[in-house]
């Protein structure tokens, strides 16, 4: 698997671009893509003043489900619809920050805050590894008990009759 690290895109202007802000990983040829499982990681890319209009969408950041993208940055956005464009900025799996001015106002809700706990190639990766099994074990264990409380419920009730 390849990655794409500590990427700049800064005071860009742009006219009548269909979708100025982009990361997809839906990438493909045909009109439905798959979510790409194997995906590059996408990590450090930061978009700082980008200014003009857009005919599509303002900001579109489809990451992988399987490898989110990380410490993506929108600081500065200002992006205005040439005609009747969509004013909503689509964020998929993308953790960050954005940082005014922004415009559209969508583009400030966009990126997940924080971090991706998950990460691969991280020491936190083992720990959500652990944290995996054992909610499974207690889930597993749940069941079993309230399996086990319907069986006694059910016993004592044909016993009652």
């Amino acid at each position: 698997m390849g990655s794409l690290k500590n990427v700049s895109f800064s005071n860009i202007q742009v006219i009548d671009l269909n979708v100025p802000i982009i990361i997809d990983q839906y990438n493909c040829d045909k009109h439905m893509c798959k979510n790409q499982t194997m995906a590059v990681a996408i990590s450090g890319v930061k978009y700082d003043r980008i200014v003009g209009t857009y005919t599509s969408q303002p900001v579109h950041l489809a990451c992988s489900n399987a490898i989110p993208c990380t410490d993506v940055d929108l600081i500065d956005i200002q992006l205005k619809p040439s005609f009747r464009g969509f004013h909503q900025a689509l964020c998929w799996n993308s953790y960050g920050r954005s940082q005014g001015p922004l415009f559209p106002s969508s583009i400030d809700s966009c990126l997940l805050r924080g971090q991706w706990l998950c990460q691969e190639n991280s020491s936190i990766s083992r720990t959500c590894l652990y944290i995996g099994i054992v909610w499974v074990l207690l889930l597993g264990l749940h069941v079993w008990l309230m399996l086990s409380l319907l069986l006694i419920l059910v016993c004592e009730k044909v016993r009652l009759l």
